[in-house]
């Protein structure tokens, strides 16, 4: 299953938006687990994309 940096990113436009409504520190977290995520598709896209001629 691969996992698409637009997907993390409207992942983490929903928990944004929810934050407001409900407790702070449990959409903080899963935000900052969302960002790593994305991070390391990025990274992984990178070196993917490098590698070929």
């Amino acid at each position: 299953m691969e996992i698409y940096p637009s997907d993390v990113r409207f992942a983490i436009d929903v928990t944004e938006k929810i934050s407001g409504m409900e407790s702070v520190g449990v959409f903080d977290r899963i935000q900052k687990e969302a960002l790593k995520l994305y991070e390391c598709t990025i990274k992984i896209r990178t070196k993917k994309m490098a590698t070929f001629p």
